[in-house]
């Protein structure tokens, strides 16, 4: 039975009009059984069907008639949306009453099925009790109307009445020894079964939860061969616990549990239970964990007292001991398992009732969400094992809950998580159990998310040298809360299948310290032991990174987190930095809160960033793992505990007056529903590395309020060799601003390593940090030469339950003119530093001088980063930074355009290096050619919404190339455009036209008149299918465009009012521009650079015939097209010879289209190749539509390298969501993702492959696509 769910209020926004867009407020499911259908719509439902429900108001429609074409069902949900389908069904009190009944006799129905007399039992005896009371109560004597049977008179005040016992069921369990004192087991023992909800206590229906009682006997065996590892942990585990009762035996009485965090008792419950369902002959342990849930199913609630609107340690308590008793319900008696059932029952259902009007009931994406949905789920699948009435609503609210939150996460596609990886592997481990739950018990498959495909890196590219330490990012303590093993080997086994999550699993335990600040929590460390000893696959050897032990940088686009030289073994030149400039909840949670695009979603009141910190343009340094400037860790959420600039006097100053940092700051939380805080944003600028070397850089001027009149908080970071970091500060103010001074802090939590104040170069002020001899130095400079007195501090500052201690440098710097400027540098012992001095001050940037180890370095860095021109200007290449040896020279082969380095040849003369102020080349004016259909418009997300370029969509409305003698078709031609035809004065037109792009963009769009429909010789380059059509008026054309066309002109206008230098990128979007390429490098020039995007003839023959319904090659009447091609040859146009082939099967009138499109992909890129043969290496570049897809960070960085310009993290960001979340829709084939740009090798057949590789086969293999169908691409 097919499912649709609904919700009312998008319904109700959508009613009005009805579109494709509107069904992804729909959520489709499938469901196996309609037994829960049944149940809600009261009634049979015959399978299959389909069913839309609305569930906030138990309403639901049905299709009038049957639906057995994808129309049918797109027209039934249109009728919803329409409000011509009636709503059955509802929430009204007849409704209720109705609800109440057919439960009550379904309820009845189901037990008399599985046990008729025990059934007739508990129906009569009700009856019988109620009758005994009537006749009581009508048989009683008044007080001193009558004499007892005996003759004596009855007591004063006593009462008829009327007492019932019935006999408890005794255990005749002899497993509790000397762990339970007598007088407690004979309490618990005796007595009687609660009776408020009827239990069915099935048979053989646990162990369920992960496995089933036929995998035990597996388990066992592993246990003792592949994963003894693991087991031998959970064997320590649990011989600890046995050893200390008195520490991990939940307390006797309730309020000795209530008085402190309680989430150790549900989280040590699974290991436990795994331990003796492996191990059933320890009955000793056995007798530990029957006393243990004995005493916690005693407890009237699982809350803390001093929190009990906090339902988190309620949770943790619920998801271990439901775990723990589907692992063990086998070893249990009777008399628990209705116990424990009972007390299962009672808080899944309180926890349901509280996620309707709780704070985590509807804020996604945060560890309070996801630990007590998730909890609420194993409780009901728990429950449903037993036909618990209300079990499957359960199920149905928890599944809707996390299935919106797998949605949310496929946004996030760095696999980050805005909380930080502590509290970020506490998030995860709720959600790789629902992975798994939803996978096991709902067919629900959520392995392919993409944040689950990047989620390693999470935990990779964020601890520290040595793998004892990670990143500090937002409330976090030294490492992990939760595991991270579980989540490392869940993600190998379902996920990644290539050993690298063993592997650093492996790693991560190896090196864990068993005590002191980095050691596990003891409330948390065994809490995920019973899932990784589950889900690990010994069949994946551990295999570490293919780069593993060679520093490298990573980038979280989406998080705005920079790490480089992570995951490597602690020794000399293994550094460690990090960098924050993010956007708050992360840059999909921002653009989600802002853009608004699901009804569902209500902006803040969905997401709690409380747990971030004001941390944009926050770094650490670890030179050679030796931490020198760390985060504060877990802790009240002020601006000088991290590492970023705070500026005074501040009139909105809220705390420290009168010095105010970044928004939000003031609490113990994260203040993000203030004024102002929701707009809050950091952005990394820039990011690469090359070797030992790094620069990153980024902007916060959002994160701090506007109050203080800021333009500017930029920072840049150059990690000149493993050993020495420079950081620049960039300060720039408006006219009006009251500030006068910033401060920048930095901290070390070490208590052992202390700052002490340093005089560096007998000039500059700095500090110093004594490690065994070892001295760690930093210093700083103004732009003026001033390097101001710090102070150092100490504070203890309250974290989770306890203090911490930290330390911080603190200096302060004069805000004298409306720019200014600081540098830090930052070394280690191996590196002697002889001089640091500003070389160059001037609007657009810095240059610095400074010697390491007697080499004297110049390092330039362009502050005016927005503006490609200023950093063209500046150093000569369109980079953010430039830096010159002058003693040593390194090779400049390796990577030109080095985020922001540019490195000298290491054979070449000084005299042949580009050095700053020098103009090598161009900005570049980028063509992007493509035939129809390959998918180039994929690229407009590398390119839009980036102050670098100005991407413009050829043709449209009001742009367009105009027509000249020949007119280009709109899918692809035979006709050569040479460059001897720019040189004779051909198609002066379209060289007027390019020449004019190429003068000015912005003033070629200022010329546009939008709005006059006389303008002539206009064109909208649309399609033209005969002669007679090219003849008609373009006024009439002009009378077509739409205020989309007039807005997209504006919107190009106001970006290059912003941007006025941004680089030209035309997507010519027709495959007859590929062989005019020769003829356009030789009208625009040098700049002219080429981007041919190419798409695999097989995948492309299948999206123009089985993509849609009719086929586009249908639609387009593609066949028309080529004739026309083969026409306009006749017409005094040079034709390509490629196309010669389609004339003879052009006259064939049964030609296979199979057969004519492989000649035509043939045909046009065989031309387009021998087409670009003529341009200059420089000026072309060939990429695959696959390679953007299946690797985007690598191919944009390969393009951008070409174009000479760094990429932006925000545009490959946009460029990776757009290729791998299924989200966007390319103009022909819908949805893309790395799953379906192979959809042809399923569903074409063989037959057919086989024809286009026959066709098509040579030249495939010059563009790198195998011929065997069957085999992956390389």
């Amino acid at each position: 039975m097919h499912i649709v769910v609904h919700t009312r209020s998008s319904i109700n926004q959508k009613r009005a009009k009805p579109s494709q867009h509107t069904f992804r407020n729909f959520q489709f499911g499938y469901m196996n059984g309609n037994d829960y259908i049944n149940g809600f719509i009261m009634g049979e439902l015959p399978m299959p069907s389909f069913i839309v429900m609305n569930m906030s108001i138990d309403g639901y429609y049905l299709p009038r008639r049957k639906v057995e074409k994808i129309e049918d069902l797109l027209q039934f949900l249109k009728s919803i949306l329409s409000g011509r389908s009636e709503l059955l069904g509802g929430n009204g009190f007849l409704r209720q009453m109705k609800r109440l009944y057919y439960r009550a006799r379904e309820a009845i129905k189901v037990s008399y099925t599985t046990n008729g007399s025990l059934t007739c039992l508990f129906i009569t005896l009700p009856v019988a009790v109620i009758c005994m009371i009537v006749w009581g109560t009508c048989t009683a004597v008044k007080l001193g109307d009558e004499k007892a049977a005996d003759g004596e008179p009855p007591s004063q005040g006593t009462r008829a009445a009327m007492v019932l016992s019935f006999s408890g069921i005794y255990n005749s369990s002899n497993k509790y020894g000397s762990f339970i004192e007598r007088t407690e087991q004979g309490r618990l023992h005796t007595g009687s079964i609660p009776t408020k909800h009827r239990i069915h206590l099935a048979s053989r229906t646990h162990p369920n939860l992960y496995f089933d009682v036929t995998e035990v006997p597996v388990l066992r065996k592993k246990a003792l061969t592949t994963h003894s590892h693991i087991f031998k942990i959970i064997q320590n585990a649990v011989a600890t616990m046995l050893d200390s009762p008195a520490a991990y035996l939940p307390p006797p009485n309730h309020e000795d549990f209530g008085k402190k965090w309680n989430e150790i008792y549900g989280n040590n419950l699974p290991p436990l239970a795994l331990y003796c369902l492996l191990v059933p002959k320890d009955s000793a342990a056995s007798q530990f964990l029957i006393k243990y849930m004995d005493r916690m199913s005693e407890y009237p609630d699982w809350l803390v007292t001093t929190a009990p609107n906090d339902e988190v340690p309620m949770a943790h308590s619920l998801t271990g001991f439901a775990t723990a008793y589907d692992f063990i319900y086998n070893l249990l008696d009777l008399q628990r398992r209705v116990q424990y059932l009972e007390k299962i029952r009672a808080v899944t259902e309180e926890l349901y009732e509280l996620s309707k009007h709780r704070s985590w009931g509807k804020q996604f994406l945060q560890n309070h969400q996801t630990t007590n949905i998730v909890a609420i789920l194993i409780g009901a699948i728990v429950m449903g094992e037993h036909n618990d009435s209300e079990a499957m609503a359960w199920k149905q609210v928890a599944v809707n809950y996390m299935e919106k939150t797998m949605f949310l996460l496929n946004h996030m596609v760095d696999g980050s998580l805005d909380e930080g990886v502590a509290y970020g592997s506490y998030t995860a481990k709720s959600i790789t159990q629902y992975v798994f739950l939803a996978s096991r018990h709902f067919d629900i498959d959520n392995k392919k998310n993409t944040w689950l495909q990047a989620h390693f890196m999470f935990y990779y590219a964020t601890v520290l040298p040595g793998f004892q330490r990670t990143v500090g990012i937002a409330d976090s303590n030294y490492n992990w809360f939760y595991g991270p093993e579980s989540q490392l080997v869940f993600l190998d086994a379902f996920v990644l299948r290539n050993g690298s999550g063993n592997w650093l699993a492996r790693q991560i335990r190896k090196h864990r310290p068993k005590d002191g600040p980095m050691a596990a929590s003891i409330a948390q460390r065994w809490a995920t032991l019973h899932t990784e000893f589950v889900w690990y696959d010994a069949e994946l050897s551990a295999q570490p990174l293919t780069d593993f032990g060679k520093p490298t940088m990573h980038l979280f686009s989406n998080w705005g987190v920079v790490t480089y030289g992570a995951g490597t073994p602690y020794a000399q030149g293994n550094t460690f930095l990090s960098f924050k400039s993010g956007k708050l909840g992360g840059r999909a949670v921002y653009d989600i809160v802002h853009a608004k695009p699901y009804s569902w979603l209500e902006g803040w009141a969905n997401f709690n960033p409380g747990h971030e910190h004001p941390d944009q343009n926050s770094f650490t340094f670890a030179p050679n793992g030796q931490v020198f400037v760390s985060e504060a860790l877990y802790g009240p959420k002020y601006s000088h505990l991290n590492n970023v600039l705070v500026f005074g006097p501040s009139p909105t100053s809220q705390c420290n007056a009168p010095w105010e940092g970044q928004l939000g700051e003031c609490s113990k939380w994260l203040r993000w529903e203030e004024n102002e805080v929701g707009d809050s944003a950091g952005e990394v600028i820039a990011a690469s590395s090359h070797q030992d070397t790094l620069f990153v850089s980024g902007e916060a001027v959002t994160a701090y309020s506007s109050a203080m009149k800021l333009k500017s908080v930029y920072r840049a970071l150059v990690l000149l060799n493993s050993q020495t970091l420079m950081v620049l500060d960039h300060v720039e103010k408006q006219n009006r601003s009251p500030l006068t001074s910033f401060s920048a802090f930095f901290h070390n939590l070490d208590f052992d390593l202390r700052y002490m104040p340093h005089r560096s170069l007998d000039r500059y002020n700095g500090a110093l940090m004594d490690v065994w001899d070892a001295h760690y130095k930093m210093f700083w400079l103004d732009s003026q030469g001033g390097s101001p007195n710090a102070r150092i501090q100490e504070v203890e500052q309250v974290a989770e339950f306890r203090k911490r201690w930290t330390q911080f440098i603190n200096v302060t710097f004069p805000m004298d003119n409306s720019v200014s400027r600081v540098v830090y540098l930052m070394h280690s012992p191996f590196v002697k530093v002889s001089d640091c001095r500003f070389i160059d001050n001037s609007i657009n940037g810095v240059r610095l001088s400074v010697t390491l180890n007697d080499t004297e370095t110049t390092v330039s860095i362009v502050t005016n980063y927005k503006d490609i021109g200023a950093r063209h200007s500046y150093l000569g290449f369109a980079v953010l930074l430039f830096w010159v040896l002058k003693l040593l020279v390194m090779s400049r082969d390796c990577e030109k355009a080095f985020c922001a380095l540019t490195w000298q040849d290491s054979h070449a003369s000084e005299e042949e290096t580009t050095l700053p102020g020098s103009t090598p080349e161009t900005l570049p004016f980028i063509i992007i050619t493509s035939l129809p259909g390959s998918g180039a418009e994929v690229l407009q997300h590398l390119f839009g919404n980036s102050s670098d370029f100005v991407y413009l969509m050829i043709p449209s409305a009001y742009l367009h190339v105009p027509e000249a003698e020949f007119a280009p078709d709109s899918l692809l031609d035979a006709c050569e455009w040479l460059r001897a035809d720019a040189h004779a004065g051909k198609f002066l037109a379209v060289q007027g036209w390019f020449h004019s792009l190429v003068h000015s963009v912005r003033l070629h769009l200022q010329n546009i008149q939008l709005y006059n429909n006389d303008i002539q010789g206009l064109s909208v380059g649309l399609a033209q299918e005969t002669k007679k059509r090219r003849r008609k008026p373009r006024a009439s054309m002009v009378n077509g465009a739409t205020a989309r066309d007039v807005g997209y002109i504006k919107q190009l206008r106001r970006h290059l009012v912003a941007y006025p230098n941004a680089c030209p990128v035309l997507n010519l979007r027709s495959g007859s521009w590929s062989l005019k390429l020769p003829f356009i490098h030789e009208v625009v020039g040098h700049s002219f650079h080429s981007l041919q995007l190419v798409r695999d003839p097989r995948a492309w023959v299948y999206m123009m015939l089985y993509n849609g319904k009719p086929s586009l090659y249908a639609r387009k009447n593609i066949r028309q097209h080529l004739l026309d091609v083969i026409s306009d040859g006749r017409h005094g146009c040079k034709f390509d010879a490629a196309f010669q082939s389609l004339r003879s099967l052009l006259a064939q009138p049964n030609a296979s289209p199979v057969l004519l499109l492989a000649h035509t992909w043939l045909a046009h890129m065989s031309a387009s190749l021998r087409a670009s043969g003529e341009l200059p290496p420089q000026a072309c570049l060939m990429v695959k539509f696959e390679d953007i897809v299946r690797f985007p960070e690598e191919t944009a960085r390969r393009i951008h390298k070409f174009l000479g310009i760094p990429v932006a993290p925000a545009s490959l960001n946009q460029l990776i969501f757009a290729t791998s979340t299924n989200l966007y829709h390319l103009v022909y084939e819908g949805d893309v993702s790395p799953a379906k740009i192979n959809m042809w090798r399923e569903n074409m057949a063989h037959d057919e492959i086989k024809i286009i590789e026959g066709v098509c086969g040579t030249v495939m293999e010059t563009l790198g696509y195998k011929r065997d169908s069957h085999a992956p691409f390389e």
